[in-house]
């Protein structure tokens, strides 16, 4: 049905076609006519609308200024270094606007003759030292010996009052028995002496034998035949010896069988006369067994190992021999003093109360010299000690000296200033550098009283108009010179910081995050309407502009505090000049 519709129309349309053009012609010149008077209708609002901007109160209320002020950049860390020593500057290091850290050297002055003072100064304290050490090791040592001194005396004392304590009971026994126990216990040491040596002539025997081969012919098959060759007849002598002692022993053994320590006195006696004899025989065939070895070379079937063992034998049985003759000896000998009886043992008594006191005498003595010394020792290490702080004093001295020659940056940051060159004679107290720590910035400036209610430290600082600033510190108290309050703001883009120390910078100080709610709301000078009558300010409501009446506050540089009267508004004309109530505004981006 519609394509018959359309069919239809452009039937028509064919059949008709100058009056479908004059259609055409009319429908369109109606259209032109309209849109025409459309733009003259828009083109007369907007040659009257007067173009404005407006100010977001929110943005304001976000970035509240509450304070204006301008000040000098400074820094936080700045330091004059000056010259303390009179001398020639040797070198340079830095130059204006290098960067320098803290210890870093600036400037080196001459000091060829401290740097050798100080070589000295500390060679005599390091010999101070070693001194100390070594008073130290000795002082150690003489503690210990004065303890083993302390021992020794004890030990000394300790003695001599065992040795009195046996004299005292000893001379007791023969006043209370009138026997001479010592006597007794003398010659039952004598019987069992003599039965050591017994014991001694059968053992050595046997070792003489093992060389000579008599009793055990078998025993030196194999190095017989060279026994004594370089000196003829000494092997012979030697087999004569060992039959002499052989006999010897053989008697002896005999007497032997009867001693006891129960037999007589007489009896023993001449016991210990046989003993005697039989150890002279064996000390005669000992030595002639050792001549015989002296002349025997390693040779046929005699090793040197074999010779060296027998030489070896032999003299273990010539010391046997002595030491056997040595305790016969003192035996007898024991004997004799024990006969002494009571007048001996009186005397050992006298002697053993002498030695007493002698022992302690002498540890008193010894241990009162041992204490003085190390007295003497203590104050020989204080007097150490004082050397040691006076060579640590010294070298101190020449080190500061030293140091005073050397010019070093206190702080990290960078060269303001070199006022010293290399080769220059400079006098103490001259400025030489000045460092400078860019990395800490501040501005010094002064605000009104008012507004440090709604500043604290730590708010927000636009320094020339960027946010890049905190405050640092606020007096507690008006400068009387400024009738002021001093506010201290840091920098904190230091790193590539566009400010210098000694520029002056407009500084804006935004109220914090907890005194914008409350805080009186700073605006433009230029946003107000002031008359004799109100103070007022226009928002745009339907393209045109309505005036509200506000209570204002104080003007703070080129801007007005407004206390109230604008609640539920977004935003404000931001200059009223040329603007009345009811003006038809275009709002500019």
């Amino acid at each position: 049905m519609m394509f018959k519709k359309e069919y239809r129309i452009i039937s028509w349309i064919k059949k008709h076609t100058l009056l479908s053009i004059g259609i055409v012609v009319l429908l369109g010149g109606i259209a032109v006519f309209a849109k025409q008077s459309d733009a003259d209708i828009v083109s007369e609002q907007a040659g009257t609308a007067k173009p404005v901007s407006l100010i977001s109160l929110s943005e304001i209320q976000e970035n509240q200024v509450v304070a204006v002020a301008s000040g000098e950049v400074e820094s936080l860390e700045q330091v004059t270094l000056s010259s303390e020593v009179f001398g020639t500057v040797s070198r340079v290091y830095v130059g204006i606007g290098d960067t320098v850290k803290a210890g870093q050297l600036l400037v080196q002055f001459k000091a060829n003759d401290r740097a050798a003072q100080y070589t000295q100064t500390q060679a005599d304290y390091e010999n101070a030292l070693a001194s100390k050490t070594s008073l130290l090791a000795q002082i150690d040592a003489a503690y210990a010996n004065h303890d083993k001194l302390k021992i020794n005396a004890q030990s000394s004392i300790t003695s001599a009052e065992a040795a009195l304590r046996t004299a005292e009971n000893n001379l007791q026994h023969i006043v209370d028995t009138g026997s001479n126990v010592i006597v007794d216990n003398a010659y039952a040491d004598l019987v069992e002496t003599l039965r050591g040596v017994e014991n001694t002539t059968v053992d050595l025997l046997v070792v003489a034998d093992s060389i000579l081969g008599i009793d055990n012919q078998f025993s030196n098959d194999s190095y017989e035949d060279v026994l004594g060759v370089l000196r003829p007849g000494s092997f012979a002598n030697a087999e004569q010896q060992y039959q002499l002692a052989q006999q010897a022993k053989i008697s002896f053994g005999i007497e032997m069988n009867t001693i006891s320590s129960a037999q007589s006195q007489a009896v023993i006696d001449t016991a210990s006369q046989i003993g005697k004899s039989i150890l002279s025989n064996y000390a005669t065939l000992f030595s002639s067994l050792t001549t015989v070895l002296d002349n025997t070379p390693p040779i046929g079937g005699l090793t040197q190992t074999t010779l060296t063992s027998l030489i070896t034998s032999v003299n273990a049985g010539r010391t046997e021999v002595t030491t056997q003759q040595s305790a016969l000896t003192n035996a007898v000998q024991a004997i004799s003093t024990a006969k002494q009886s009571f007048t001996s043992q009186q005397i050992a008594y006298d002697t053993a109360v002498q030695n007493l006191s002698d022992a302690k005498a002498k540890a008193t003595a010894d241990i009162a010299a041992s204490e003085a010394g190390l007295k003497q020792l203590e104050a020989t290490l204080a007097s150490q000690d004082a050397n040691i702080k006076r060579a640590r004093g010294a070298m101190a001295g020449v080190s500061a000296e030293l140091a005073k020659a050397a010019v070093r940056s206190p702080i990290s940051g960078k060269i303001a200033n070199i006022a010293v060159k290399q080769g220059e004679i400079v006098s103490n107290g001259v400025v030489v550098a000045d460092v400078v720590n860019t990395k800490g910035l501040q501005v010094a400036a002064y605000v009104l009283a008012e507004a440090l209610l709604s500043l604290s430290v730590g708010g927000d600082v636009l320094v020339e108009g960027k946010p890049v600033g905190h405050i640092l510190r606020i007096a507690p108290s008006i400068n009387t010179n400024t009738k002021k309050v001093e506010v201290v703001v840091s920098i904190d883009d230091t790193e590539e910081s566009q400010f210098v120390v000694g520029q002056f910078v407009n500084i804006q100080m935004l109220a914090t995050a907890e005194e914008t709610a409350s805080a009186a709301l700073l605006v433009p000078l230029s946003a107000v309407k002031i008359t004799a009558q109100s103070h007022s300010v226009f928002v745009v409501e339907d393209g045109h502009t309505v005036s509200v009446s506000i209570e204002t506050g104080n003007l703070i540089g080129d801007k007005i505090e407004i206390l109230s009267g604008i609640d539920g508004y977004d935003a404000i004309v931001s200059s009223v000049r040329g603007i009345e109530e009811g003006d038809a505004v275009s709002i500019l981006e």
